[in-house]
């Protein structure tokens, strides 16, 4: 039962992460290969990929970011029907890259990812005040 919370939290949390990693006008505009490397390289910083697992992550980042893109496209004008479409796309990849990573990789991207987590929690305290 603690495994399948765990795994349910990470992938809240990966998803979170993950949409705000890549959906700014500046990355936008960028080519799906360019985005794919940064994505790569920024879960390389965060839990020191493999030169392997970095081959895999980056073909399945650059699969999400051009089936997101061809949903964007596909629903112009209707955000809210390209959002659900776009986050199923956001689950299969986190879901795939989970399965390439170690216990103490899935383990450092949990704790990070919380760390960001309670940042924005208290960011958005002192907005309140």
């Amino acid at each position: 039962m603690k495994k399948i919370l765990l795994m349910l939290g990470l992938t809240a949390a990966m998803f979170s992460s993950y949409a705000q990693d890549f959906e700014t006008e500046d990355e936008m505009k960028k080519t799906p290969t360019e985005r794919a490397e940064a994505g790569t390289k920024k879960l390389t910083d965060k839990v020191g990929l493999t030169a392997d697992q970095q081959t895999k992550v980056r073909a399945i980042i650059l699969e999400r970011v051009t089936k997101s893109d061809e949903i964007r496209k596909k629903y112009v004008g209707n955000k809210e029907a390209a959002k659900s479409e776009v986050a199923i796309v956001h689950k299969d990849a986190r879901e795939k890259i989970k399965a390439i990573l170690t216990p103490e990789q899935l383990t450092k991207l949990k704790d990070e990812t919380k760390g960001k987590k309670d940042e924005a929690k208290a960011k958005k305290v002192d907005k309140k005040k």
